[in-house]
């Protein structure tokens, strides 16, 4: 289910949503894919196709074909939704078929392919291969809050006939907005990404407004500028708060990206229950893999304490927020360059304020005095970079001493791989070069072995992939931060302009409040 509830944990969803999502599938009633996949996403509000709130107007349609077919809006509706123990495009045509009741030139007719409601404007088809989904969304939504919303959401859907008439597909949307507003009163409340909703909204004013050809163009710059432009209102007073904004919607745009690019390699057909795609399902949305994740957060397992691969101040600390940030801050080099030396800055200036430090500290910060220069940044990462390269020796060296020959890459190695159907290959020069870089390393865990047996191979294993990505992160980092200074007079120059930049702007946010 972990895969199934991948947008939940990157929307940062809480114990309420996750047990009650949970409790739905669990009652395996859906096939996870594509029917839990598609719900999941919906109800985070990353899916539904152009208008993610789509689903809730087919939802809709779907219960007054309903009450019309079976001509009763509350047992017979509920009957139909609730009543099957497994939902597929199969067993709810047969199910549909046993409840119906209308004449067969009513309304609604059903055929082979599913119900099709004959408004005064203009027809509405709801497909069977979409059923299984939107019953889905219907238990969900009953079941929403421990059932609180289950009696207003038989009060909205049976408005639709309140007039006496016909219904019309007016009468249809605003019943699903009346839903929708509900949906993203939980959201909010259950969801810490649906709670930066208004922030993404700004940010993608912004981006409309500076946008080339229609473009969006997210760089170094626009961040600055966005910040610049609205920094003394009290939402993005932070420069962090306006780079984690444009980060966090630079990977949704990204992930749009793959979805659509994974669900153009989709097989192509109509058997629903196995995963295939109908290119006419406008709604269908692929789950996207690959999002990041710092590498750190693999050294930091329970299982892997033993070892002290990084000291926590002078090695671990510094390249936190580059890890975390990963892919991001080498796209965005200069503005994560700014982070690292001007947001503790402005941190600091919030905390002088608020303990009364006095006008000298506070000027003293705005002046930017203290701001760890790029050139500073720039030699710090590459000293951990060799760090990193060394450990990657060193974990070469423990693991051939444990005779553990899986396959491990290391770049320090020299892209030596140790291969399970090779055995052990001639390490010298390169055993040499490992053993001293362990024999240097005094610390935790890099004490000498000599039993092929020791269980610190294990974890010496688990350990080299991630190392090999910190490794990435920090090389890129520093190419990043070379072409930056070879663009330019130097990085220097560049920090230069930068501290004149900040500093004017947080004499601007903070200047009467000394």
């Amino acid at each position: 289910m972990s895969e199934i509830e991948g947008p939940f944990f990157r929307a940062g969803a809480d114990g309420v949503l996750l047990e009650e999502f949970r409790a739905l599938a669990d009652a395996g009633r859906f096939p996870a894919h594509p029917v839990l996949k598609w719900l999941a996403r919906f109800v985070v509000g990353m899916g539904g196709g152009p208008n993610k709130d789509s689903p809730l107007v087919e939802l809709c349609h779907l219960v007054h074909a309903i009450d019309i077919l079976t001509g009763n809006e509350g047992e017979s509706r509920q009957l139909f939704f609730l009543g099957l123990d497994r939902a597929v495009p199969r067993t709810i045509r047969t199910h549909l078929v046993s409840l119906t009741i209308a004449p067969v030139d009513g309304p609604v007719s059903v055929d082979g392919k599913g119900v099709v409601i004959d408004y005064p404007d203009s027809p509405f088809r709801v497909t069977f291969g979409r059923m299984p989904f939107l019953v889905a969304l219907y238990e969900f939504l009953t079941a929403m809050e421990g059932f609180s919303f289950y009696e207003d959401l038989g009060e909205i859907l049976n408005g639709m006939t309140a007039s006496g008439g016909p219904v019309s597909t007016r009468a249809v949307k605003d019943a699903a907005n009346r839903i929708a507003s509900r949906l993203r009163v939980y959201r909010r409340e259950h969801m810490e990404w649906a709670a930066n909703d208004e922030k993404f909204d700004a940010v993608l004013g912004f981006l409309k407004d500076h946008a080339d050809d229609g473009h969006f163009i997210i760089d170094d710059e626009a961040i600055f500028d966005f910040w610049r432009l609205h920094s003394q209102g009290k939402e993005f007073r932070g420069y962090k708060t306006v780079f984690d904004a444009f980060v966090t919607f630079q990977r949704a745009l990204r992930l749009g990206d793959r979805s659509q690019s994974a669900e153009q390699a989709s097989v192509m057909g109509t058997d629903v229950e196995a995963g295939e795609v109908d290119l006419a399902d406008e709604a269908f949305d692929l789950e996207t893999l690959g999002d990041w994740a710092s590498p750190l957060d693999a050294i930091d397992d329970e299982d892997l304490q033993d070892i002290k691969f990084f000291k926590g101040s002078s090695e671990r600390k510094p390249m936190e927020a580059l890890m975390t940030y990963g892919p991001d801050a080498v796209r965005l080099p200069r503005a994560f360059l700014r982070l690292e030396s001007f947001a503790p800055i402005q941190s600091g200036i919030t905390n002088d304020l608020q303990v009364k430090r006095g006008r000298d500290s506070v000027s003293r910060r705005i002046a930017c005095t203290d701001a760890e220069t790029y050139d500073q940044k720039r030699n710090q990462y590459a000293a951990l970079l060799s760090h990193v390269r060394n450990l990657e020796k060193a974990v070469l060296h423990a693991l051939v001493e444990t005779r553990d020959t899986a396959t491990v890459p290391l770049h320090g190695a020299r892209g030596l791989t140790l291969a399970e159907d090779e055995g052990l290959p001639d390490m010298n020069p390169v055993a040499e070069e490992a053993r001293e870089a362990f024999r240097k390393l005094v610390r935790k865990g890099f004490e000498e072995i000599t039993d092929p047996g020791d269980h610190r191979g294990e974890a010496f294993r688990r350990a080299a992939a991630p190392l090999v990505t910190i490794a990435h992160v920090l090389q890129s980092m520093l190419d990043a931060a070379d072409d930056l200074g070879a663009k330019s007079d130097s990085l220097q120059s560049l920090f230069s302009d930068d501290k004149s930049a900040f500093s004017m702007q947080f004499a601007a946010i903070y200047g009467d409040a000394q």
